[in-house]
């Protein structure tokens, strides 16, 4: 059996947590990294990871969609716990949403700006926004970064590349083209897997273990091994996220 990291998941927002975490362990999920979004779900994900210690690690975010204008609370949330979490996220930008992109910006921009002074990876979200997230980002000099999900210009990640950010692929690697074409064209040195949890594909809702499919989506475009795939993104994972005492033990 494969072992892989699920490098993004809400967990607070599954309906069983501990039957979905069943089943990612059993799939071969040997760990999380729970994203929080907002002041009540970064809480809650503090107190998930409390209650499964080496397994769940907590990442505390503040997601464009619940950006309000009392964020600043969330900043010294995020700075009070820096040293129990292993990134910052889920942030960003949403070009989508009517939420104001001047307060959008301002709000990703010192969230960035944290990130680089605790030397924290952070986690994007940038939906519509590829160009200006980056833009943030490399300005605040962040030394690790996650593009979640990318699914934006190809040409920017010969930028991404320059800065040596990751990008994250989900199981939308299956058929969502543009994530396709982003995934085949980086380099697999510079990708991390997750499950996006609960995200839904395709109208079924994910779960951690949904990690594998974004596996084997990886390995199918790099023409590679599940197990040679799965080792280096699981090794990826664990540098980006400091995941120390985890190592690809294989069976």
């Amino acid at each position: 059996m494969v072992k892989v990291i699920d490098a993004h998941a809400h967990l607070e927002e599954l309906d069983d947590l501990e039957s979905a975490l069943k089943r990612a362990r059993e799939a071969g999920v040997v760990a999380v990294v729970a994203v929080g979004s907002d002041y009540s779900s970064n809480k809650e994900i503090l107190e998930i990871s409390s209650s499964y210690t080496d397994y769940v690690y907590p990442a505390l975010g503040l997601h464009p969609w619940e950006l309000s204008q009392d964020y600043e609370k969330v900043l010294e949330q995020i700075e009070a716990h820096a040293d129990s979490i292993v990134a910052i996220g889920e942030v960003g930008l949403d070009y989508r949403i009517s939420t104001s992109r001047e307060l959008q910006k301002k709000a990703f921009r010192e969230v960035a700006r944290l990130a680089s002074k605790l030397d924290k990876t952070l986690i994007v979200h940038a939906r519509d926004a590829w160009r200006d997230a980056f833009k943030i980002v490399a300005e605040e000099n962040v030394s690790k970064a996650i593009f979640h999900w990318f699914s934006g210009p190809l040409d920017l990640l010969d930028e991404l590349r320059e800065k040596h950010y990751f990008i994250s692929v989900t199981p939308a690697v299956l058929y969502q083209k543009k994530h396709i074409r982003a995934v085949e064209r980086y380099p697999i040195e510079l990708i991390v897997i997750e499950s996006d949890a609960p995200v839904s594909y395709r109208g079924k809702v994910s779960e951690p273990a949904d990690t594998l499919l974004s596996l084997k989506g990886l390995a199918s475009l790099k023409k590679l091994s599940l197990e040679e795939t799965a080792k280096t993104v699981f090794n990826n994972t664990v540098r980006l996220y400091g995941l120390r005492g985890l190592e690809y033990e294989e069976d």
